[in-house]
């Protein structure tokens, strides 16, 4: 797996603002993508979603929502 992050990070890094681990995530999703057939990847992450689409992964991105703060 670390050879695919690192592979996909030589593709990509220089277009891309994600991190190392985002490097790891996608490379594991664009594997479980060709293994299953699942392209679907989800995130909170704008970076993260970005390198996956640029990956060919079919991205999903949800936003955190922010509860009420306690006093």
């Amino acid at each position: 797996m670390i050879e695919a992050a690192d592979e996909l990070s030589a593709q990509s890094a220089l277009a891309s603002k994600a991190g190392s681990a985002d490097f790891l995530h996608v490379a594991a999703a664009r594997r479980l993508h060709l293994l299953s057939g699942l392209n679907e990847f989800w995130t909170c992450d704008a970076e993260q979603g970005a390198l996956a689409s640029a990956a060919g992964l079919s991205v999903r991105r949800f936003e955190l929502k922010q509860g009420k703060s306690r006093k």
